[in-house]
């Protein structure tokens, strides 16, 4: 916490990022707030600012603190994604979110904005940056997943012809993050922070689910 606060203080955005990041990666939430709260006015307004501040609010909501709300995540984020909007990260979370508030449509078209964003930076990244590669195909694997629970809790809303296409398309996508990760199970998504456990419980209900 001290290092965050001394970075931020000295109006040092990058280095007080990563120490907040580190705090809230081990849970660290009273010491994130904290650390957050010692940002200078005049960076209150930069997008990676806005985004953690949203992840706190996130994890708060997890470990089930009555002060934060999903809402408040999904606020700091649709900033970020408007300051930023070449991030796919800041748009995965906003999937996210939108799917925890029960508005799949948007959550579907975040993801879908997500995914496109993701795989241009894929094209052009370093592929001998080995975390950063790592990094990208993580997160490609919780947009096709989040897209795979997005659809298929669309596809429950419609009938027909829409109903069938939404659930052909969805089971592609589980099928897909299924082969690339085998162990893309509960286990494995209880310890990324952006997991909730009613989205986990739904990944495995439609693990569940024949083709």
């Amino acid at each position: 916490t001290a290092i965050a606060i001394e970075e931020f203080s000295k109006g040092n955005l990058a280095p007080g990022q990563e120490a907040v990041e580190a705090l809230l990666n081990r849970g660290a939430l009273p010491q994130a707030k904290a650390a957050l709260e010692a940002i200078s006015l005049s960076q209150q307004d930069n997008p990676a600012v806005s985004f953690l501040r949203g992840r706190l609010a996130w994890q708060s909501v997890q470990a089930g603190n009555q002060n934060y709300s999903v809402d408040d995540a999904r606020r700091f984020w649709q900033e970020a994604s408007n300051k930023q909007p070449s991030s796919s990260s800041y748009m995965n979370a906003l999937g996210f979110a939108y799917y925890a508030e029960g508005d799949f449509e948007k959550a579907n078209n975040v993801w879908f904005e997500a995914l496109t964003l993701n795989q241009k930076v894929q094209k052009v990244s370093d592929p001998s940056k080995d975390i950063e590669q790592t990094a990208r195909k993580a997160e490609t694997l919780n947009i096709y997943a989040g897209l795979a629970l997005g659809l298929w809790k669309s596809a429950q809303e419609q009938s027909g012809d829409k109903r069938g296409n939404l659930i052909d398309e969805s089971l592609k996508l589980r099928q897909k993050v299924i082969t690339d990760k085998p162990d893309f199970q509960s286990e494995a998504l209880s310890k990324d922070w952006l997991w909730s456990q009613q989205a986990i419980q739904d990944w495995q209900s439609l693990l569940a689910v024949s083709n």
